[in-house]
């Protein structure tokens, strides 16, 4: 236990690097990163007992030459910071586009949700499933590649695009009720559309967007909350104090729904839909990957081979301890076993967090506010999740699968549609 206390320490000690170099910035991407991995260290803490965690020198070798790569990275990235910032008032505006669009955006993401709901249960039925559990037939049976029945091509493409309007409407959301303190009636259009996009998501028997759904609103209202204070270094406590207020609800309203949906997006089989207690629950997918990455590593590498790799092949799921369940997820880190080796890990890491860092503090940091501005945060906050969900695996991987790709092209085609239009600015 004492290397799991050791693993603790080092994470904060790259925590405080970070927030200094990147100028007490809790959204940057390199001090976020080490943020969340922290957290999913102290959380797999509660459950290393259960899971008969021990952790080894090498893990926490790999967990050093990450953290001191998104250092580097974060570090580096300095050279390239925009400057000249004007220190200026913020005119925050509330953003509408007239009643009639935004009752049509919402009804029509409200009918391309109900579609997919209704199409995905049919073919999940027709695959064997029963009752709400069908999402998840339909799911596996298109990770697997069966073709025996499929959902209809259009109606399967509607997830698109009612996420899509998710990022947007969030965008809109905050930036009216939350910044500029617009009353919610006025806006239930927008809200509608973000729960579609929760809704959706459960239908697909996912919960992951969820998460990005919430990591795109995490550096929304960070962006437009600093606009505010005009990136005041001193109004950082009470910026974090507001954070805090908002997003530990937010994340426990998450973990909830995530628990009790358990058996809608997981096959009958599937043992994780075992796990009784919330706690567990939330433990097990926050924590579990440090534990996983741990074995892995374990069983990969030694010290002697760590650094550039071997040709020992590890299974990709790994049960933890002596339970029927375990992972397949292993933290931003685990691209030491896809690449087989510290050293590639460390360049990968270098290179997204140095790009991360770079468009960051260009496009967003000390931004102005207006609709150039406002269009680039949208965009990015797509791909924010890369960041906070570090704690969970190497996402970096699957934006670039046709899936996501599409999503994007989709999320940048309706932004300059809908912020092209005679938008509405009320002061």
């Amino acid at each position: 236990m004492q290397l799991f206390y050791l693993l603790l320490l080092v994470e904060v000690v790259f925590i405080l690097l970070n927030y200094y170099i990147q100028l007490e910035d809790v959204i940057a991407p390199s001090t976020m990163a080490s943020i969340v991995v922290f957290c999913g260290s102290l959380i797999a803490l509660y459950g290393a007992k259960k899971w008969e965690t021990e952790i080894y020198p090498e893990t926490i070798f790999i967990f050093l030459l990450g953290e001191l790569s998104i250092f580097l990275a974060g570090m580096f990235s300095i050279i390239f910071r925009k400057k000249g910032y004007v220190d200026k008032k913020i005119c925050k505006s509330i953003i509408h586009f007239g009643n009639k669009k935004e009752i049509v955006i919402m009804i029509i993401s409200l009918a391309l949700t109900f579609l997919y709901i209704v199409e995905s249960i049919r073919v999940g039925l027709l695959l064997g499933g029963t009752g709400l559990r069908a999402f998840a037939y339909t799911k596996a049976a298109y990770m697997r590649g069966v073709f025996d029945y499929r959902m209809n091509l259009f109606i399967r493409q509607g997830f698109k695009v009612v996420m899509s309007l998710s990022y947007i409407a969030i965008f809109l959301f905050i930036n009216n009720c939350f910044i500029c303190q617009d009353n919610i009636k006025s806006n239930i259009a927008f809200l509608v559309v973000i729960l579609d996009g929760c809704i959706i998501t459960i239908a697909s028997a996912s919960r992951t967007e969820i998460l990005r759904l919430f990591s795109a609103a995490l550096l929304v209202f960070s962006v437009l909350y600093r606009d505010t204070k005009n990136w005041k270094k001193r109004s950082n406590e009470r910026f974090l104090s507001k954070l805090l207020k908002l997003g530990i609800p937010i994340s426990i309203l998450i973990v909830v729904i995530a628990y009790f949906s358990k058996s809608i997006v997981k096959e009958e089989y599937v043992l994780t839909s075992e796990i009784d207690s919330l706690i567990d629950y939330l433990i097990f997918y926050v924590g579990s990957p440090v534990a996983v990455l741990n074995e892995k590593v374990h069983l990969k590498f030694s010290f002697q081979n760590i650094l550039w790799g071997n040709k020992t092949e590890v299974n990709d799921f790994i049960y933890l301890g002596e339970l029927n369940y375990g992972g397949n997820v292993g933290t931003i880190f685990d691209s030491c076993i896809w690449l087989n080796g510290a050293i590639k890990m460390m360049l990968f890491l270098f290179i997204v967090f140095f790009l991360s860092n770079v468009v960051y503090y260009n496009f967003l940091y000390k931004s102005v506010y207006g609709k150039r501005r406002n269009k680039n945060l949208i965009l990015i906050s797509y791909f924010y999740f890369i960041i906070v969900m570090s704690y969970y695996s190497n996402c970096f991987r699957i934006i670039f699968n046709r899936s996501n790709l599409f999503t994007f092209i989709v999320l940048l085609f309706s932004v300059f549609v809908i912020f092209d239009v005679k938008v509405k600015f009320h002061r």
